[in-house]
């Protein structure tokens, strides 16, 4: 009998741990998801709207004109990526010099764009900075009376510059970006003189990571 109390009270005062623990493996919980991580491989793509402008010697004959162009980011990290890009414009000639005359132009080509933020810090608002440079096939066309420019002008530029990019939300983004295009093979259609190209560019898309 006596062995059988002892036996009673063990279990009574072992039952409310046992309760306890079993409570505790059977609540349901909720583990924060993790947020996308910037630092994966991601795919990005970019619509560009913006100004230009020719200039060196063609600084005084060509007006500021509108830019406009898409872009394709392959990053196999945050740091580093290779973009694959359209650029085009339309520079309207000085009146002084022409009253319809225009240069049309479309580039094709790729860079390699490098983050300047180290891969282990992120700053607020996930802001990328980053520089980039590359090459691209540069064609300029005209329309009407372009007096010293010769119409089909096939150069290579070397594009480098500097620009910012942001998150909006999981996937979208926004940026911005500063591009000087040094021109080679442009000098014979443009009567002997040398010209570069730059542009100033806002740009909106999305990036998708695994």
């Amino acid at each position: 009998m006596q062995r059988t109390l002892t036996a009673l009270a063990i279990a009574a005062a072992t039952l409310p741990f046992a309760a306890h623990a079993q409570a505790r493996y059977d609540e349901p919980s909720w583990a924060e998801e993790p947020k996308s991580d910037t630092r994966k491989p991601s795919i990005g793509v970019m619509a560009d709207i913006g100004f230009d402008q020719y200039n060196r010697d063609l600084a005084d004959d060509v007006d500021t004109g509108v830019a406009y162009g898409a872009r394709v980011d392959l990053s196999p990290q945050r740091n580093i990526g290779v973009e694959l890009g359209y650029h085009g414009s339309v520079n309207n000639m000085r009146e002084g010099l022409s009253t319809d005359g225009r240069l049309v132009t479309n580039a094709v080509g790729g860079d390699v764009r490098i983050n300047i933020v180290p891969a282990t810090y992120d700053l607020p608002g996930n802001l990328k900075p980053f520089v980039f440079g590359g090459a691209y096939y540069h064609r300029i066309d005209t329309q009407n009376f372009t007096p010293g420019i010769t119409d089909d002008i096939n150069a290579f530029a070397l594009p480098v510059g500097a620009g910012l990019e942001a998150d909006l939300g999981d996937r979208f983004l926004v940026g911005g970006r500063f591009t000087y295009n040094f021109l080679f093979n442009e000098n014979d259609r443009l009567t002997n003189r040398d010209a570069d190209f730059w542009s100033a560019t806002v740009n909106v898309g999305a990036r998708f990571s695994d």
